[in-house]
């Protein structure tokens, strides 16, 4: 799975996900401050400019976070109004 980008407040983010057979080391989560285990499946967060800042983050406690900044919005995945999901016009609700 190729990186993908977000925003921060520390600017540009790398998100990466780490397999489950990659994932050798014990890491605290800083959304829910658990612990993610050797062999479980996370995503580790590089802020571009500050790559000592890296953290390891459960992937539903990242969720979370990036709803809880705006970066995600329950209605990012549901096509506007106006709108059918080819990009088509579709008649006003009655």
């Amino acid at each position: 799975m190729a990186p993908e980008r977000a925003f921060g407040e520390l600017g540009e983010l790398v998100v990466s996900f780490v397999q489950p057979y990659q994932a050798r080391k014990r890491y605290q989560c800083p959304g829910c401050s658990g612990w993610i285990e050797p062999g479980v499946g996370h995503l580790v967060v590089v802020p571009e400019m500050a790559a000592d800042l890296r953290r390891h983050w459960h992937r539903g406690c990242w969720w979370k976070e990036q709803r809880r900044l705006g970066a995600i919005t329950a209605a990012a995945n549901t096509p506007q109004a106006g709108t059918s999901p080819a990009g088509g016009q579709t008649p006003p609700p009655h």
